[in-house]
């Protein structure tokens, strides 16, 4: 058996409409559970949701954390062989992370198989033996986890790195000629020192002229 956990809110209308009971129901008899399953395993999916009175409300009253919480509840119930989630660490407070985490390490001991997709370097490493970086719908680079997680961080870094450039060279003045229109240039003093976006700011403020730096 396998169970898909998405960050989602979008699910069809009929069964947004249902409470958040109901909805237990239906997709514990779509995943295969029996009624007298699913009476022995609700009280377990609602304690793990966590979502209080609000399992009486309809899906569409709830936020994405909710309805992933909610998933994510059942998921946990059913014990899959594959389990497949989507970002499902990024919603929730902590105290709800740290019970997903704690279960998941929980299912990878018990022999589970777990597709963990996420942006959090954090959780890949700890939960994950191998990674699989995907961008622009193209594999960038595969292997163990560590590994991935550490090139994917490096390529961040680098792209950071080269969004904040320094100014080049000191400024100078412009001819006299133009000194007149405040849009040909920054009337800042001195060198810029700081970086694009500083310096880009501090023009703009003194002048309202963008000097390109």
């Amino acid at each position: 058996m396998a169970a898909s956990v998405r960050c989602s809110s979008s699910a069809p209308d009929s069964t947004r409409e249902y409470t958040g009971l109901a909805n237990i129901e239906l997709a514990a008899a779509l995943l295969g559970l029996s009624p007298r399953e699913i009476a022995g395993k609700r009280d377990q999916i609602i304690a793990f949701a966590d979502i209080g009175e609000h399992i009486g409300d309809p899906i569409k009253t709830y936020s994405s954390g909710m309805v992933v919480r909610l998933g994510f509840a059942i998921a946990t119930a059913l014990r899959p062989d594959i389990m497949i989630t989507d970002e499902v660490l990024a919603v929730g407070d902590e105290s709800f992370q740290k019970k997903c985490i704690a279960w998941m390490e929980g299912y990878l001991a018990d022999g589970g198989t777990l597709l963990l997709c996420s942006h959090s370097m954090y959780h890949i490493r700890k939960l994950c033996r191998n990674a699989l970086w995907l961008k622009e719908g193209r594999v960038r680079d595969s292997g163990t986890a560590a590994d991935v997680a550490q090139a994917y961080l490096a390529y961040h870094e680098e792209k950071t790195a080269g969004e904040r450039q320094p100014c080049r060279g000191p400024w100078r003045p412009p001819p006299a000629s133009t000194r007149s229109s405040p849009s040909s240039s920054c009337r800042m003093s001195g060198s810029c020192r700081g970086i694009r976006s500083r310096c880009a700011r501090k023009c703009t403020r003194r002048t309202g002229a963008f000097r390109s730096c």
